[in-house]
């Protein structure tokens, strides 16, 4: 028998991100095997997508963030909670007000909730959202993170166990024939300051600087964001606009054409709590230079199926040293879709039904994929 399920965020189509993904995905997939999927957002936008109905708050939002701290959202979710009779409540995001607001409401309506952190929040955060958390009384039934990394932080933000349920993709989609012309290095990011676009992006002079001159590598790096365009100056002052190219957003189709063009993925952002990317890279067969601070660190085994480094300095080494060295670089690319099979999304859907599960008291119970 399937569950009526509500997913809650403040960040969801037509906004583009590895959160947006995950959730759609997510529903598409429960939807599938039976289970009624609502989305609960205060992004502005169509009604459906996918065949799944979005709710979409009339809420006032933070300009940037791109949130809301509206206490409108707090009568209007509790009047399509009460309508629609959810099973379980799931909040997504850690820097979601929305998905906190929604386990708040859903704990005094009696209906069983779920919070997932998608999201790196520092000591400092943490601490606060701790205070917050218990000053207001907003405790899950369950608590679920992407990482290791974000577990640690929900711990101790809910004083409570917290359970690794990673990201997921559809492996087979990712699986692209691969066409090499040249030597390209791709990434695919958000431009905003928390993500770190910056730090990825000053390191390339960096890079091609201990580069032999007839090795000349390209670097496509897509996605958007408002830091975007100052970073495309940046290259321009540096004199490399025929060597980096900003395309933009792009779609998934077009992001596995990338990955089949490419030899390498890169990713510098410290505070990245999984890198979907990097997933959807790897499954594309590529190797992933990342920050072994970071979430991607548990994507990526080093020597194996790519490099982690631990400073900024040996990143950029690491990056150029897979420039330099073919045969690394295709030994790490024969293996780079090797051991994913617990980032399928079907996995991450059972999971996610244990959770549920536990979080109306019943034993977890697994659903066929």
């Amino acid at each position: 028998m399937g569950h009526k399920i509500a997913l809650v965020s403040d960040w969801y189509f037509p906004m583009v991100g590895g959160v947006e993904h995950q959730i759609r995905d997510l529903a598409v997939e429960l939807t599938r095997r039976g289970h009624e999927v609502h989305v609960l957002t205060s992004i502005p936008g169509a009604p459906s997508l996918d065949g799944v109905r979005v709710h979409r708050l009339d809420v006032s939002r933070i300009p940037y963030y791109r949130v809301t701290v509206s206490p409108r959202a707090l009568g209007q979710l509790e009047r399509i909670f009460r309508a629609q009779c959810f099973d379980v409540v799931h909040g997504h995001g850690s820097y979601s007000p929305l998905a906190y607001a929604a386990v708040w409401v859903a704990r005094r309506l009696g209906i069983a909730s779920v919070l997932s952190s998608h999201n790196v929040l520092g000591p400092r955060v943490a601490a606060l959202a701790g205070a917050l958390v218990r000053r207001l009384d907003v405790a899950p039934d369950q608590v679920t993170a992407v990482s290791a990394l974000t577990r640690r932080e929900m711990e101790q933000v809910f004083s409570r166990p917290a359970a690794v349920v990673p990201n997921g993709i559809d492996l087979s989609a990712w699986r692209v024939p691969r066409r090499v012309d040249g030597l390209q290095v791709v990434s695919a990011m958000r431009y905003y300051v928390r993500k770190a676009p910056h730090e990825l992006v000053h390191a390339i002079p960096q890079i091609l600087a201990g580069l032999p001159a007839h090795l000349e590598p390209r670097f496509v790096l897509a996605g958007d964001g408002p830091h975007r365009a100052r970073l495309e100056r940046f290259i321009a002052r540096a004199g490399l606009a025929d060597r980096v190219r900003f395309p933009g957003t792009v779609s998934h189709g077009e992001l596995r054409r990338l990955f089949a063009q490419s030899q390498l993925f890169i990713h510098a952002n410290v505070k990245e709590a999984f890198g979907l990317a990097a997933l959807e890279a790897r499954a594309s067969g590529l190797p992933v230079v990342a920050m072994r601070a970071s979430g991607v660190r548990e994507l990526v085994e080093h020597e194996r199926t790519g490099l982690l480094a631990d400073d900024r300095a040996d990143w950029v080494g690491c990056v150029r040293r897979l420039l330099l060295d073919g045969r690394l670089r295709a030994e790490l690319t024969a293996r780079s879709g090797e051991g994913l099979d617990r980032f399928s999304l079907a996995r991450v859907a059972d999971r996610y039904l244990d959770v549920y599960a536990q979080a109306r008291g019943e034993p977890a119970r697994r659903s066929a994929a």
